[in-house]
Parts: structure tokens; C-alpha cells; sequence
């Protein structure tokens, strides 16, 4: 903690010996890009200062350029302009260096030197100029009062060596950082870092741009010391303004744009607390509005400020908020507060409340993709850091499951000595965290319908055929043709060119999914509905956007199934202490709850072309309502036994397919698959032989990737086929289309 007379002292330290000092820091900074007083002063309330995490200010050119003037950045802006504008940015808070856009130095080499000694009056503490005009010289007198950044954009046109060598002339010269555009590829940073050593390196991170969206710990590994976001508050600013505008169009009142201006973010307030918070943020210090302004929610932004003031949080405070009231979890050191996200969280309330006021590091990077809580939540729910004691305890401690699943991965054996699916999950069981294996593996209420899922294949016996000619065996088929952790799964599928359906709620995101997936690989996009339909829209758009093959739409999730075991194994781990008030807080779920038949066509406008598959149909009729709504397939499912105990195997409702609605088998546009219970190459010949068009199965690919990885994957595909081809051999067919009823006898089903 700064006491009042360090706080005092920081402010006549000069920005530029700041910045030095940070780039001198180990790891990367980020410096969100700010263009006005509101985005900068909102950046300093996030936590982007040198007082609470390292960071920095970085004031973007075209986003001065845009606001200022209203006009592209095509060198309409004057140095005035780019000098007044960071002057005031720069005097917000001088503890916090900020970075100036300097375009191409608004002239030849006098008009630099003018620019730079104009920049170092005003407190900027460093500025970049574009060499597309005039190469930057780094003798300027005073140089080193100011932090000088060499940027150049020869990438894009002339080549990498190219673009290397005028850095390298730049360091030469007397440049402080290195800012090479258009950087695309880790294998990129890493060697531009290497080359320009021990010169600092700058990313400029812009959404959509050539340079993909890193992680900031990534970018740290990578050897990156600074990383900037120009566009990050004015994409914002965009898509809330539009919003706002379009509301006030449609509906006469700007009810649309109160709540976003409250101290949290969100909430009841209207326009009088929404003008207090607005003043709270600018001056530091609540006015009084006409009306009283609202004094607990001004007293709940006081609070958070202080939290995040205070830079670190002990252990025992994040242990403090541990229920509903007040929900804190800590992610890789970080603390969210995840109390408003709880309702909204598509696992549940019921999981966050089990790991609430700990470090959930191992447990949440198991099954969620990164970038998921930045994705999801706003930058004021992240409350601080970790102390430094909490953080080196979580780095190096190995708890007894983890001494465990050591001591089970280092006793495994060659994938290929694996004889069946069921021996995947054996192993699995071993390595896998018991928090994800009691998740994965446990079914909804007494699991009767996780048990039928298997049970029903059992219960039909095959009628086969002998004396023909079964010399060659094809397993291929076609499905869904169109015009045009999970990565581990997407690997091995890739290698045997089978489909994956990756879920919304992956541990990888699609992007990182994609990336690993081969060359004309085919990877659908899977989407729970949430009841935030903008949310969905944007999912299915960034799919379609990335080349998903289809979209497969889950339409048995509208309320979240009761998974009793996995919640008896974590009360026993961790019951509630006696005398522990009653929870009498209803379940919630995220997902839309008002979903109807109608919304096909809603997602076929967002996916022009592609497929759309409902995943989660448990009776006859759906199939035949399905088909008439425009879907062009069904998935047979009961979520694998996790939502509705006692519904039907989906292995029956295909048979009942067969009883009441045949010709829906028969439709040449519209296809019929099932899941759920598939253990064996058998089983999906039973599958085939009632008329689906092809089987999904979860499960076992993710015991087979929790052991093997890709490897594993792709040894469960193998030994499916191998169960396969033997079968159909031995029932006397050569291609999957010869299956039908005639070979099963379904009696007992």
C-alpha cells in the first residue's frame, strides 16, 4: 500500500522514467487505447495504472483522428490536435504514462523534432511514428526524456527482412522500442523478439486486424514488453451508442443508456443516477444531482474503487465471499467477483457456489477455453490480485489429487494397447481431475436414462446373412453435404475425417479449434440458446465467420437437469457446516427458455447455406415437426442422460420412427442422427440398420483425450471402424447403405 506521502512523491516522477521503469519490469504491459477524457478515465478505474497492475495508457491516432474530427485516419489531424488531445489524457493522472500516436511526425525531419519536443512539454511519456513517410531518427536532443517507439508498417508490403532490417537501423539509431505491424504469428513474435533483442518489442493488438487476438500471459512468455489496444473503447463507444440511439428512435425516452452508467455497470438506475456516477467518475468525488443520487449504489462504487486501489487481495478476503451475497472466485491470481454473473453462468449457479471464495486455476482452465471470463464479464467485475504469498502457495503446491493423477499419467502404457472404448474410461478416470471426471461421467437424478442410453443396445440382436462376397468393406457415408480440450479431439477426427460437433460451452474456444483443425476438415458449431438472443446471434455469426460446416441448435437445455451424483460427491468433499441457514434460492439457468419452432428460421437467416441440425429430440412427433419447420436434421438425444431422467434412449425414439413416421427416414434433404449410449462399432450398426444417417458420441472421445490426446481420439475412431467393418463382414454387407430393420431383431426394445 502507497502511503499519502509516496502518492505524492509518485506524481513528480516523470512519465517517460515511469514507462522505463515498467518496460524495465518482467512481463507485459497492456495499454488500453483511450481518445477522450472518459475512456481514459474509465481505463484508470479499471485498473490500468502503474499503482495497481503495471499497465499504461496508449492514446490511438485514428481514434483521436475520428473523434476529434469526425473523419477517417488519412492524415486529416494536425499535430495540435494529437498534442492537446494527449496532453489532457496525460494530466488525468500522472502516475499513469501514456503512449501518443504520432502519425508519420506531421512533416520531414524539423517537423519530428518539433513534434517531439511539443509531446515532451505536454507529459506524454513516448510516441511512435510511421515510417511511411519519414523514417524516425532516434538523435533528436532530449531523447532521453521521452520514450521513443520506431514503428514500421514495411510487413505488409515489402517483406519481414525488410521490415527487420529498419528496425534494426532504428535501435542503431537510438530508438527505445521496436513496433513492427501486422505481426501474425507466435512463431513471428517470438523471432522478431529474438532478432531486435535486447530491444523491447510493442504489439499493436487490433480487433480484426491481421494480427490475431493473444492472451496478455502468452504475449509475456513470448517476449512481448508492451502490448497496446487502440480500438478497444471506441468499438465499444460504437456498438453502445448505436444501441442507445436506435432505442431512442423507437421508443421517444433514453431509457437505454441509464443502466449503463451506473457505478456497476448494470442495474435499476435511471437518468439521476446515471448523471451522479458519470460526475463520480470525472471528479473522483459524488454531486448532488436534482435528486438524491442513489447513496448505496454510490457507496458500492466507493467500496469497489478500494478494493481495486488496494492492487492485492489476501487469501483470507477472497475467503469471505463465498454465497450469493457476495460470489468471488481467483483464475491464474486474478479475483472476479462473479456475484451478477452467477444466474447467468451456463453450468449453473450450484458449481459456483461449491468452489465460491477460492482459487478455482486448475479446475476452470480444465473445461473452459481462454479468454472465457474476459469474454463474459466486464472489466470491473475483476476485483485485484492475489498477494504475492497466495500466488507463489498456488504456483507450487501439489495437492494429494494432483500427486495422484501424476503418479496415474506416469504409469500409462502405449495408446495402442487399448482393446475397446470401455478402456478409455477406465483410464480416464485415473488422470482426470475427480471436480470433471463426477461433471462428465454422472447422469441426471437416479440416472436411469444414462443407464437405458447403453442398456437399449443391448436389448437388440442382430439377424445376419452369410455366403456373400464381403471381400471389401466401405464404412464411409455422406451427411449434411453443403455448398461449400477439444483440440485434441479435433485432431484425431481430422485424421480420420470424421465430423465434430464442438459446444458453445467447449474448453477451447471455436477460433482455437479451427486453428487445429486440417484443411477442408469439417467442425459443426453446437449453440445453447441463451436467453440474451444477441449473445447467440454473435456466436452463431462468429461460426459462420470462422467456416463452421453447420450449426446444431440444443433444444433440450431450457432448464439445467438435477446431476445428483456429481452434487453428493462434492457435499461430501465439502459439506455445509451445521446450523447453516436454508438455501431457498430457486435453480436458474441461463438458457432461453422461450424457445419455439419458429426459431429455425431466425438461425437459417444467420447462417444463410448452412445445416441446421436440432440437437436434444426425445419423441416421433418432434422429428415430423422438426422436418416441416425447415430443419435439415435431428439429433435423437436425451443430452447423454443429464437433463431428463426417465426419458426414452434415443436408440427407442428411432424405433419408434420406424413405427409411427417411416418416411422421415427416407428424405433425401433431411437427415436423422442419435446419440447416447454408443460404445461399441456394433452399436452403431444397429443405429444404421433403423435408418439414422450417422451417430454422435461425447463421452468416449473425452476419456480418450484426457489420456492420450490426439492419439487417443484417433485410436477410439480406429478401433469403432475395426468393430465395424468386422461386423458388417460377418452380417454379410459391403456398404452401409445394404443395412436395414431386416438385419436386427428388436423385440426387447
Amino acid at each position: 500500500m502507497v502511503t499519502n506521502g509516496a502518492a505524492q512523491l509518485e506524481r513528480y516522477i516523470k512519465p517517460s522514467t515511469r514507462l522505463r521503469q515498467l518496460i524495465a519490469q518482467p512481463g507485459c504491459l497492456q495499454a488500453p487505447g483511450v481518445y477522450d477524457g472518459i475512456s481514459a478515465r474509465l481505463a484508470i478505474q479499471a485498473g490500468f495504472s502503474c499503482m495497481a497492475s503495471r499497465a499504461h495508457g496508449y492514446m490511438s491516432g485514428a481514434m483521436t483522428t475520428a473523434s476529434r474530427l469526425g473523419v477517417p485516419d488519412l492524415a486529416f489531424a494536425s499535430l495540435t490536435d494529437f498534442a492537446t488531445n494527449g496532453q489532457m489524457i496525460g494530466s488525468i493522472d500522472s502516475r499513469v504514462p501514456v503512449i501518443c500516436d504520432a502519425d508519420t511526425g506531421f512533416g520531414g525531419p524539423n517537423a519530428i523534432a518539433r513534434t517531439v519536443a511539443m509531446y515532451d512539454r505536454m507529459g506524454i511519456a513516448g510516441f511512435h511514428i510511421e515510417d511511411q513517410v519519414q523514417m524516425k531518427r532516434g538523435s533528436i536532443p532530449g531523447g532521453s526524456d521521452i520514450v521513443i517507439i520506431a514503428r514500421t508498417d514495411a510487413l505488409a508490403v515489402n517483406g519481414y527482412d525488410e521490415a527487420i532490417e529498419r528496425l534494426i537501423v532504428a535501435r542503431e539509431l537510438g530508438a527505445d522500442v521496436a513496433f513492427l505491424e501486422a505481426i501474425r504469428t507466435p512463431e513471428e513474435i517470438m523471432q522478431t523478439v529474438q532478432k531486435l533483442a535486447p530491444m523491447p518489442v510493442l504489439l499493436n493488438c487490433v480487433a480484426n486486424s491481421k494480427t490475431p487476438h493473444f492472451n496478455i500471459r502468452d504475449l509475456a512468455s513470448w517476449g512481448i514488453k508492451l502490448a497496446v489496444y487502440p480500438t478497444i473503447c471506441s468499438n465499444a463507444q460504437v456498438i453502445a451508442s448505436r444501441s442507445a440511439l436506435e432505442s431512442l428512435k423507437n421508443t421517444g425516452i433514453d431509457d437505454a443508456m441509464g443502466n449503463d452508467l451506473t457505478p456497476h455497470g448494470r442495474g435499476s438506475g435511471r437518468a439521476v443516477l446515471s448523471l451522479a456516477s458519470l460526475a463520480y467518475l470525472l471528479f473522483q468525488s459524488p454531486i448532488h444531482a436534482d435528486e438524491p443520487a442513489a447513496p448505496e449504489a454510490l457507496e458500492q462504487h466507493r467500496k469497489a474503487r478500494n478494493v481495486k486501489r488496494a492492487g492485492t487481495i489476501s487469501t483470507d478476503e477472497l475467503g469471505h465471499h463465498k454465497d450469493r451475497k457476495s460470489l468471488w472466485v481467483a483464475v491464474d491470481g486474478d479475483v472476479w467477483d462473479l456475484t451478477q454473473f452467477a444466474e447467468d453462468h451456463p453450468g449453473g449457479t450450484d458449481v459456483l457456489l461449491q468452489h465460491a471464495g477460492t482459487d478455482v486455476t486448475k479446475l476452470f482452465k480444465a473445461i473452459h477455453p481462454v479468454g472465457t471470463l474476459e469474454s463474459h464479464l466486464a472489466v470491473d467485475h475483476r476485483v485485484g490480485r492475489l498477494d504475492k504469498k497466495a500466488i507463489e502457495e498456488m504456483d507450487h503446491s501439489l495437492d494429494e489429487e494432483e500427486v495422484r493423477i501424476k503418479k496415474a499419467r506416469a504409469a500409462l502404457f502405449g495408446v495402442d494397447s487399448v482393446q475397446s472404448i470401455d478402456d478409455f474410461e477406465q483410464h480416464a478416470k485415473e488422470v482426470c481431475p475427480s471436480a470433471a471426471w463426477w461433471y462428465y461421467s454422472t447422469g441426471a437424478d437416479s440416472q436411469h436414462s444414462l443407464w437405458n442410453n447403453s442398456d437399449a443396445y443391448n436389448r437388440v440382436w442382430f439377424r445376419p446373412r452369410v455366403m456373400i462376397d464381403v471381400t471389401e468393406v466401405d464404412t464411409s457415408t455422406k451427411i449434411l453435404e453443403t455448398g461449400s480440450g477439444e483440440v485434441a479431439v479435433t485432431k484425431g477426427a481430422g485424421q480420420q475425417e470424421i465430423l465434430q460437433v464442438v459446444s458453445y460451452v467447449a474448453s477451447k474456444s471455436f477460433k482455437e479449434i479451427m486453428e487445429a483443425a486440417k484443411e477442408g476438415q469439417q467442425v459443426a458449431f453446437q449453440l445453447y440458446m441463451k436467453a440474451d438472443r444477441k449473445k447467440s446471434e454473435e456466436a452463431v455469426k462468429n461460426a459462420v465467420r470462422l467456416g463452421a460446416h453447420s450449426i446444431w441448435l440444443t433444444v433440450d437445455t431450457v432448464a439445467l437437469g438435477k446431476r445428483e451424483s456429481e452434487r453428493r460427491k462434492v457435499a461430501q468433499r465439502a459439506p455445509v457446516p451445521h446450523g447453516t441457514p436454508l438455501d431457498r434460492s430457486p435453480s436458474r439457468t441461463n438458457h432461453d427458455a422461450g424457445l419455439t419452432w419458429a426459431d429455425i428460421g431466425w438461425l437459417k437467416s444467420l447462417a444463410p447455406g448452412l445445416p441446421i441440425v436440432l440437437k436434444g429430440i426425445g419423441r416421433w412427433e418432434d422429428v415430423v415437426l422438426a422436418q416441416k419447420y425447415g430443419a435439415d436434421a435431428v439429433v435423437l438425444s436425451n443430452h447423454g442422460g443429464r437433463q431428463l431422467d426417465y426419458a426414452k434412449a434415443p436408440l427407442e425414439t428411432l424405433y419408434d420412427l420406424n413405427n409411427h413416421a417411416p418416411d422421415t427416414l427416407k428424405q433425401e434433404n433431411f437427415s436423422i442422427f442419435v446419440d447416447g449410449g454408443i460404445r461399441r462399432g456394433t452399436d452403431i450398426l444397429k443405429a444404421l440398420c433403423l435408418g439414422a444417417k450417422g451417430v454422435g458420441l461425447g463421452r468416449p472421445f473425452i476419456w480418450a483425450a484426457t489420456s492420450w490426446g490426439p492419439e487417443g481420439v484417433e485410436k477410439a475412431i480406429l478401433l469403432l471402424k475395426e468393430e465395424m467393418e468386422i461386423g458388417m463382414r460377418l452380417l454379410g454387407v459391403n456398404r452401409l447403405d445394404e443395412l436395414s430393420p431386416d438385419f436386427l431383431d428388436c423385440k426387447k426394445l
